[in-house]
């Protein structure tokens, strides 16, 4: 009867065991996503069936290139569509795009000008898409989704369409995954689904996130295996040399010898190659290979725990942290650094209007400190603070029509100048730049109220005369890295009917740009002077600085 310490099937145990447990492990994360994908095909929306002459509901799953879909509020995009028509009378929507591009502000986007008969709100029931004659023809899919090129095609029997009217930009297209907001229904034709959108293109697969603790596990382990190599090839060396040191094979102790034709089977080499395996058998205890398992089961712990945790229960969407990464829970415990673009990332900033410098003549100069403790009931955040003499100046330049006005012009930017969506029955979810809104909010304070924005117009409420001054929107150009500034080019509906540039930036990238005419005459220089003075001190009283410029266009330029 042979009785080993290490049977050759308990040796397999402890190994099993640890791979069994990463299995289960990577199943259960597997299954999770497995859900996810389910759930996301088994969503549904409405769609157009031709058969019944109606939209009825339909999974994701099943939907092709060419469905007309419907969407209400609220509601996903289930694929890249050509946006045909919204419940807004300029066919305009507004997207959320978080889940896309990471960003919080409402996208605009525009339905197209072909379909703009069936946007007046009298008659939202004489659309078919069987009125639909026209052929769609765009690129093939691709990953960028800042771009977008195609044109509409009219079809046999279909009525024939202007130039301007073919042309087919990103402003037309709702992408899969973003958030329909602020509009009560949108109807688009499918123009890419499935795997084609951008979405998906852009999703290159779940990747094996490795922890820093499990990178130094692996190190450890292969050094506890090179160690016990070497121990191995020693001890393995070392008993040749030690059975070699005796001149008869008979008297090395421990060992059996047996006998065949032609002499014994001593050989020390030979010998010595099956004590380094007795070695690897015996040492084998060095690995710490229960040491995996250890960490696996403290891993889910801590997700658990982690799910459970009241401080991190969002009660406003009733909504626990959800730890989507089951294999990387302890990084929280390693981070040395946070890097952040912005202080609003890390901070809750409250974005308000305090100080401005107009004409190099301080305004709003009142303890800041003070003004910030001012609660606004209805907003929920510290009100803009006023200063009495500017909004004086103000009012007189508005009641006497001076439209030229400085300050006039430089609430109208305030205004104008930004993205902010202005609806009349305003949801809750609605998101706009903290910094854009408080600009709006401190322009409506001192009586320049914007009231409504177009994709081609705007409109403004003079408080002070009571007047609606109405812009036409030429082009917008937003904020980018390259230029460090946003621009907007509206036109006067009435009097000269100038094309006015107004922009707002850094003063490191507005300041340079200045007339050359202006900064180098008399009262140009002492005025930037004074800007430059007023901003050092703001910036010394933390608050965030921004300059606003303005052009008038002639028809040459």
């Amino acid at each position: 009867m042979i009785i080993g310490a290490f049977g050759k099937y308990i040796s397999l145990m402890p190994i099993s065991f640890v791979l069994g447990v990463t299995a289960i492990k990577d199943a259960f994360e597997d299954y999770r996503r497995y859900k996810s994908d389910q759930k996301v095909n088994h969503s549904t929306c409405r769609v157009w069936d031709s058969s019944q002459g109606r939209y009825r509901k339909l999974e994701w799953k099943h939907i092709l290139v060419g469905d007309f879909v419907h969407l209400s509020h609220d509601e996903i995009i289930p694929a890249d569509m050509l946006l045909l028509r919204s419940s807004d009378v300029n066919g305009i929507c507004y997207v959320d795009t978080c889940n896309l591009d990471g960003e919080s502000n409402l996208k605009q986007r525009q339905a197209i000008r072909a379909m703009g008969k069936f946007h007046n709100p009298t008659v939202p029931l004489n659309f078919s898409p069987d009125q639909f004659k026209y052929k769609v023809c765009c690129e093939e899919p691709t990953t960028d989704v800042y771009k977008f090129e195609g044109r509409l095609e009219t079809m046999d029997g279909g009525p024939p369409l202007p130039r301007e009217f073919t042309i087919l930009a990103k402003e037309n297209v709702l992408l899969r995954g973003c958030v329909v907001k602020n509009t009560d229904f949108v109807e688009g034709i499918v123009l890419y689904a499935g795997r084609d959108t951008k979405a998906m293109l852009n999703n290159n697969g779940p990747r094996y996130k490795r922890s820093t603790l499990e990178r130094l596990t692996n190190l450890d382990i292969i050094w506890c295996v090179v160690i016990l190599l070497v121990l191995c090839i020693t001890g393995a060396v070392l008993s040749e040399v030690w059975m070699r040191s005796f001149a008869n094979p008979y008297q090395v102790p421990f060992f059996t010898w047996s006998e065949k034709p032609g002499g014994t089977l001593f050989r020390p080499s030979f010998e010595s190659f099956w004590n380094f395996w007795s070695f690897i058998i015996v040492l084998q205890v060095l690995i710490p290979i229960s040491l995996y398992v250890s960490i696996e089961f403290i891993k889910v712990g801590q997700v658990w725990l982690i799910s459970q945790d009241k401080n991190m229960y969002y009660e406003k969407v009733d909504k626990r942290l959800q730890c989507r990464a089951l294999n990387i829970p302890e990084e929280l415990g390693q981070i040395q650094y946070v890097m952040s673009d912005k202080t609003g990332t890390l901070t809750e900033n409250q974005m308000v209007f305090r100080r401005c410098s107009l004409r190099g003549r301080d305004f709003g100069g009142h303890s800041v400190a003070a003004a910030i403790d001012q609660a606004d009931d209805r907003l929920g955040r510290p009100r803009p603070s006023k200063d009495r003499g500017l909004e004086a100046l103000l009012s007189r330049a508005i009641r006497e029509a001076d439209i030229d006005s400085p300050i006039y012009l430089f609430f109208l930017t305030m205004a104008i100048c930004n993205t902010v969506v202005v609806n009349a029955k305003p949801h809750e979810d609605l998101m706009d730049p903290d910094d854009e809104l408080a600009l709006v909010e401190a322009a409506r304070e001192y009586g320049v109220r914007l009231l409504k924005r177009r994709f081609d117009e705007v409109i403004i409420h003079l408080r002070a005369s009571g007047q609606i001054v109405k812009y036409k929107l030429l082009h917008t150009l937003p904020f980018d890295s390259d230029r460090k500034r946003m621009s907007v080019i509206v036109q006067e509906c009435t009097g000269k009917k100038r094309i006015i540039l107004l922009t707002k930036g850094a003063d490191a990238n507005v300041l340079p740009i200045l007339a050359n005419e202006y900064i180098t005459s008399e009262i140009g220089e002492e005025e930037v002077y004074k800007a430059q003075e007023h901003l050092s001190d703001y910036a010394r009283e933390g608050l965030r600085t921004l300059c606003l410029a303005k052009k008038y266009w002639s028809n040459e330029d």
